[in-house]
């Protein structure tokens, strides 16, 4: 039993397919790393430590998906980069994320990319996330892991099974097989995009509360966390960008069609207030 166990937690140590132990990569063994963005919350808080960044980007799917990997970027921004972006993250999750980062790493600049839907009040946290795994992700204190992350890391079904299609695919392609049966048909797009459009009204405006509120009865304040992680940059002297990205027409369409334009237009406002109220602050001009 103790034998079995072991050999999972080295299979799962030496594939590393969360990022987690900075395992090295080596061709036909782990050098292929399967899709794991369902684990980031679980995961990045610890990957951040190893890659020991001087640039975040931060921010939801955007900035997950929306970018060019930061390697490939042609930019003055200070290397390594890290993308700490979290798949559907509210205000409070990049918050406190950016926070963790600040506190472990050398960081001299952050890039948040700031999505309508975040700012919502009633757009919770996702259940995956959790306040405790940040603050257990250090470097000074043993062991640096949350309990039950390194257990899951380490023996854990999911590792498991990500660690074996680390190693065959890492294996596969480095031998020039084939891929697999049905990998060349047509992804089915369209469906795809409908479907992002039914998730984005459903984040915009959540269970059970269909509204959209910046704060809310419950103590969420969203605008607060984003003058926050506006006020932590500032005191370390990083250097921040906030990019709103435009979204697509017909997301515009169904914010106007569903009443929540003018919502949407004061948010926007508010990003460029408070960012240019901050940058005023910071340089002693007056000008807003």
């Amino acid at each position: 039993m103790v034998g079995a166990l072991l050999c999972i937690s080295a299979i799962n140590v030496v594939a590393d397919p969360f990022r987690v132990f900075g395992t090295p990569r080596h061709k036909r063994v782990n050098d292929h790393i399967p899709n794991t963005s369902g684990f980031d919350r679980i995961a990045k808080p610890y990957e951040v430590l190893r890659v020991d960044p001087r640039t975040v980007l931060v921010g939801s799917s955007t900035a997950h998906s929306g970018f060019l990997p930061i390697a490939e970027w042609q930019t003055a921004l200070p290397r390594p980069a890290y993308n700490y972006a979290l798949l559907g993250a509210s205000a409070h999750e990049i918050r406190l994320s950016l926070e963790q980062a600040l506190r472990e790493c050398p960081v001299e600049a952050v890039l948040m990319v700031a999505d309508f839907f975040a700012f919502n009040a009633h757009y919770r946290d996702n259940e995956r996330f959790d306040s405790a795994r940040l603050a257990a992700a250090t470097r000074h204190s043993w062991p640096g892991f949350l309990g039950s992350d390194l257990f899951a890391f380490c023996l854990g079904s999911d590792a498991l099974g990500l660690s074996w299609t680390t190693i065959l695919t890492s294996w596969r392609q480095s031998g020039g097989s084939a891929a697999p049966p049905g990998a060349g048909h047509d992804y089915p797009w369209l469906a795809h995009f409908r479907n992002c459009e039914r998730s984005y009204l459903d984040k915009w405006f959540p269970l059970p509360a269909r509204t959209y509120d910046f704060s809310s009865q419950t103590g969420c304040d969203r605008l607060a966390d984003f003058d926050i992680a506006l006020r932590m940059c500032a005191s370390r002297g990083v250097r921040l960008i906030v990019i709103c990205p435009p979204i697509h027409a017909r997301f515009q369409e169904a914010l106007a069609v569903a009443g929540a334009w003018p919502i949407y237009e004061e948010w926007k406002r508010e990003m460029a207030l408070r960012t240019r109220l901050r940058q005023a602050q910071i340089t002693g001009s007056g000008v807003l």
